[in-house]
């Protein structure tokens, strides 16, 4: 018997739903994502925010504040970083600059950092080629070590992200970290990021051109030093690391109690 899609999905739905109601507690990045799985799924669990980070050499500013080196030899571009896919909605990122250098009549320059997703997403993949060929505003890096990507969003502006769907939005994280202004999309980036990001919505060319314009000039905010404190992969580690402690503190009361 070969099963159906919609037999597939409903396995996976049910199997969802176990796998929540028999977990101690969740993990989730943030509020809404909890509320989520709660109306998706109409099962009761425990849950415990989280979220993402960035790594240590994000907040080492003197690694790249001082560094002379310019491997694009721009700066003051904007930066669009992750995985070329329709998710991530480059192809709109790209209008949208595109419409913004004929109002400001400025030579502004795109980047984007990430590998075409060709198996998956070949159109969409080749539409971006194309455009790469037309505009030589546009550049492209496929890889950039992760110790070096400091540097390329410090050099930058504004970081972009226009994505469908995000969670913490670490690209956004990234680029504040760095001294470059963010465009975000989504409630959930949203609750992590607050008034420190700009934001646009990811269907609207007009939407993500005008996040990218007010991002251009606004001046660069404080970044709360808390905030580089709790988002970053050194913190998520001690805030599991705590979680699995506190679990197992419950298990010996309980353990002792039946004893």
């Amino acid at each position: 018997i070969i099963p159906t899609a919609k037999s597939v999905l409903r396995g996976l739905f049910k199997m969802h739903q176990e796998t929540l109601s028999l977990s101690d507690i969740v993990l989730v990045q943030t509020s809404l994502e909890a509320k989520d799985l709660l109306n998706t799924y109409k099962v009761d669990f425990k849950w415990k925010i989280v979220p993402n980070g960035v790594s240590e050499n994000f907040l080492d500013s003197k690694a790249w504040e001082n560094s002379t080196e310019n491997p694009l030899g721009i700066k003051d571009y904007l930066i669009c970083v992750g995985r070329v896919e329709p998710r991530k909605n480059q192809l709109s990122v790209i209008e949208a600059v595109s419409m913004l250098r004929q109002e400001l009549n400025l030579d502004l320059h795109l980047v984007f950092v990430g590998k075409k997703s060709e198996s998956k997403h070949h159109s969409y993949a080749s539409l971006f080629a194309q455009a790469l060929k037309k505009n030589p505003w546009i550049h492209h890096v496929e890889f950039v070590p992760y110790n070096e990507m400091p540097l390329y969003y410090h050099l930058a502006k504004v970081g972009i992200s226009a994505s469908w769907f995000e969670t913490t939005g670490l690209t956004s994280l990234e680029a504040l970290f760095c001294g470059a202004n963010a465009v975000a999309t989504g409630d959930r980036v949203r609750e992590c990021l607050g008034n420190l990001a700009f934001y646009c919505s990811p269907e609207s060319v007009f939407s993500i051109k005008e996040a990218i314009k007010e991002a251009y000039f606004a001046p660069f905010p404080k970044i709360p030093e808390k905030m580089k404190k709790l988002y970053t992969w050194k913190n998520v580690g001690l805030e599991t690391q705590k979680v699995y402690e506190s679990l197992i503190r419950e298990d010996q009361v309980k353990l002792g109690a039946a004893n």
